[in-house]
């Protein structure tokens, strides 16, 4: 805590001051919410017409239905995120093995 927040030899720590701030605006926004006159929200003797039991089958359903489509939009983008993964280790490895004779 103390390098975070502290001073270096050279000057001022850039960290310290970028955490300190943060730190601040934190605060202040929880300080705004009881300024601005939230009113806490009641929720006695709301009932929902839907329960759990509902929206697990109403899922199960549209998986039945989408699943393929589901499964394609969510492969492509985590395919593409593997193989640049890959690639981006493929190059650098040799960079960090140095050179061999």
């Amino acid at each position: 805590m103390r390098k975070l927040f502290g001073r270096n030899k050279e000057g001022s720590n850039k960290k310290g001051k970028a955490a300190l701030s943060v730190l601040g605006g934190t605060t202040a926004l929880a300080a705004l919410a009881p300024a601005a006159g939230a009113a806490p929200i009641e929720f006695t003797g709301v009932t929902s017409p839907v329960g759990v039991a509902d929206a697990v089958t109403t899922g199960v359903n549209f998986m039945n239905i989408f699943g393929e489509w589901t499964m394609l939009a969510y492969g492509v983008p985590i395919a593409f995120v593997i193989i640049g993964a890959g690639i981006w280790l493929v190059r650098k490895l040799p960079q960090k093995g140095g050179k061999k004779a």
